[in-house]
This record gives C-alpha cells, structure tokens and sequence, in this order.
C-alpha cells in the first residue's frame, strides 16, 4: 500500500526540470530562463510557467477588448455592426446555466435530463465590432496577432474580455516556433520594430481567419461569423481584406467560406512565419450566440442548392464517429439495431458535403451522437433533441443546444481507450421516454 501511495503521490508532483524553472524565473526573470531553454524549457514548463509569468511581469504586452475598442475610437477606425445583425441575445438566457450534474459526471451510466443548475462559464453577448490596427502583425504558423509595438490583440484569438488558457497556449506556440530571440524582443523586450522589420510577406488590408482553433466547431462558430464583420467594414471603408486561411484549407473549409458567399480567389494560404499587414482588420472575436449562429445558418442554408434541400431525408438521426480517432462506438452494430426500431438512420458526416450535413440537421427532430464537432451542425435545425453520447463530459453542446431552444439528453457510456461502449438498454429506454 505503501509503495502505491509513493508512487501515485510521485506522479502528483512538478517534475525536477519543472521546479528549476519555476526557480530560476523567481531568481533570474524571464530572459534568462528562456536563453536556457535548451536545459528548461520543454513544453509542459514554458506552457504553464513560463508563459503566465511573463505575461504576468508585461500585462501591458496584452490589448484586451476594451483597450482595442478605445485605440480605434480615438482613431475613428472602430464600426459596430447594428443590432439586428449580430448584437442581442434574442431574449435567450445566456447566463451559463450548466447542470452541475453534467460538468461533474461520474463513472455512472445513465441518461437524464439535466436540471437547469447554475454555474460558471457565461455566455459572452458584447455588441459586435470591427476595427482597423494599422502597420499590425500576424505571426506564428498557427498565427495570432500583435500591434506593431509587438502587443497582443487578443481579439485575434478569443472572445474572452479576460486572460485564459488560450492566451498562454497562443503564446506558449509563437515563443516555440519563432525562436526566444524574437519572443523577448518582440513580446517582452521593448525592441518590436526592429524585430518586426523582418518579415516574410507583406500585405494592404489583411483579416485573419486562421489561429490556432480551427475545428469544424470553431470554424463554424468563431470563424465564420468574422465574414459578417468584415462586409460591415467593407461597407464602411470602401475596402475588401485580403483573408489569410489555414494552409492547406479542408475541403469543408473552402465549401463553407463559399456557402457564406466569400470568393476563394480573396483568400491567402497563411504559410508565412510573420507578415506585415498596413492594415490588420480585427473583427470582435465571435462566440456562439443565437445572433451569430442565426447569421450563419441563413447565411447556410440560403446557399443550399434546393435540389439538396428537397432530397427525402429520415428526421430520426444518428452521427457515427467510426473514421475517426476517438469517441467511436465500439458496439455500434449493436446500438443501431436498437435505434432502427425507432426509425433513426446513420450518417458518417465525413462522407458529406457540408450542404448536405446543413440539410440533414434541418430535416432533423432527433440527433443521437457521441460527442464532437459534427454536433456543431445542431445550428441548422429549427425544432430538435440532442442525445449527447458522453465517456469524459464537456458541455459545449448542451449549451450550445440550450441557446437553440432544444431538448437535450445525455448518456453517459462506458469508456475504453478513447472509445465508448453503450448501453443500449438504457439508450432505448431513454428514447422510449423522448420520442
């Protein structure tokens, strides 16, 4: 029992390597704990120590929202979109009600309705904006953005008017691909301009449609909304950004950027380290909201062909995961036999094209999935109830199902190695109950 605990109580523990650098960076600072890096610096300590004490020692090396919106006041380049275009909740309540129940499951299998308990993580409802930085910079292969001074617009990256993870994982990644040089003298050192000087490419009226979340979600809800923003600072300017995109955009992403009617021949493959951009075009980074969700699904579903939305298609849904990775069902024959008896038919959303992802959600009145991403497309839908396949929980969905107005359900399932078992007994009973 004794060697048990010593041994779980070791793997509790900052590492050796972890701790000399929390001590150093007491004892030395920032530079110098980072010209060590080759002794130092392996990701776990420059991402969670590192990282947050220097942005700690230079908070004035962070633009947050309320800094951008009063520098592009005061330089008149700041345009808020109208409120029947973006702002508002629609009257939903976006307080962050999220069961407890859900964020704090146990190892138990069971499907409930969650009870509408209140915690943390609130809906973020600012009127949207679109503004200019001028002689701005994009650095980074999965970029973020910075000022010319070398300040981080955090807008570039998050919707959040405070610090978060992903300011230090943002950060974590431009300090880790561009050398500590230029993160000391860009970032934290006071010398910007002439590291800024060396750039890769140079561009007019640039926007960003690229960091380093661009998942079928975030490309959904975080990306895409951008568009609305930049054909409000279109109208207000006279001027079409340049948009930079992923390298190597997915065919998901291309068909997405047309269905929202951007022309492909406007976007740039972001394959650059650093670019210059005269003018750098923040958009106020969007998060999900019935407002920003409505635009994109109107925006969507306008574009559908009508011989794609006119196919025969069952309302009775289930998303399969089997192409990908993890969260596959590992009784799935065994799952769908119980489903077909209610009438649900599978659909692996990888062999779609997003039209048709789009027209299925919005035929649907039911939709059983593990969690991941392909849920994103819940938006689609006008009437639906979401059954959430879970082995370890988020609530992205239940939120993002409870802002739409829909009944959820979850199920909670046997985990085995990044996969899910179901128990179908307790799923059937469940539809048994919603159907």
């Amino acid at each position: 029992m004794t060697d048990q605990n010593t041994t779980r109580n070791a793997s509790l523990q900052p590492s050796r390597q972890y701790q000399h650098a929390v001590r150093k960076l007491q004892r030395e600072g920032v530079r110098p704990t980072a010209r060590a890096s080759v002794e130092y610096l392996r990701p776990r300590p420059l991402r969670d120590v590192v990282v947050p004490y220097a942005l700690e020692s230079y908070p004035e090396k962070v633009v947050s929202r309320d800094d951008l919106i009063a520098r592009a006041t005061a330089e008149d380049r700041l345009w808020y979109l109208d409120a029947t275009d973006g702002g508002g909740n629609d009257g939903v309540d976006l307080t962050g009600r999220v069961p407890k129940s859900l964020l704090a499951a146990d190892s138990r299998r069971e499907t409930r309705s969650p009870p509408p308990v209140e915690t943390v993580q609130p809906f973020i409802d600012d009127t949207p904006f679109v503004c200019e930085v001028p002689d701005g910079r994009v650095v980074g292969s999965e970029p973020i953005g910075l000022t010319a001074d070398g300040e981080i617009l955090l807008d570039t990256f998050t919707h959040t008017t405070e610090r978060n993870t992903r300011l230090a994982d943002a950060t974590h990644a431009v300090l880790r691909e561009r050398g500590f040089e230029f993160a000391l003298e860009t970032l934290f050192g006071g010398k910007a301009q002439r590291a800024a000087e060396n750039v890769d490419a140079e561009f007019g009226t640039v926007s960003m449609l690229t960091n380093p979340w661009t998942n079928y979600y975030h490309w959904t809800v975080e990306h895409l909304p951008k568009i609305r923003a930049l054909e409000r600072y279109e109208e207000a300017t006279g001027r079409t950004p340049t948009l930079l995109v992923p390298a190597d955009p997915t065919d998901w992403m291309r068909e997405l950027l047309e269905l929202v009617g951007v022309d492909l021949e406007n976007c740039v493959q972001w394959t650059y380290g650093r670019a210059r951009a005269e003018r750098l075009v923040v958009p106020s980074y969007p998060c999900a909201t019935p407002a920003t969700t409505r635009w994109v699904k109107e925006r969507v579903l306008g574009s559908v062909p009508e011989s794609t939305r006119s196919q025969p298609r069952p309302n009775r849904i289930v998303i399969s995961r089997r192409e990908a990775d993890q969260r596959r069902v590992r009784n799935e024959s065994e799952m769908m036999e119980a489903l077909e008896e209610f009438g649900f038919r599978s659909y692996v959303l990888e062999d779609l094209p997003v039209a048709e992802q789009a027209a299925l959600f919005a035929d649907a009145d039911v939709v059983v999935a593990p969690h991941g991403a392909g849920l994103t497309n819940m938006i689609y839908a006008d009437d639906l109830t979401v059954v959430e396949l879970f082995g370890n929980v988020r609530s992205t969905y239940y939120r993002m199902a409870t802002m739409c107005g829909f009944e959820y359900r979850y199920h909670l399932c046997e985990s085995r190695d990044g996969d899910l078992r179901v128990d179908v007994d307790d799923l059937r009973a469940t539809l048994s109950n919603v159907l």
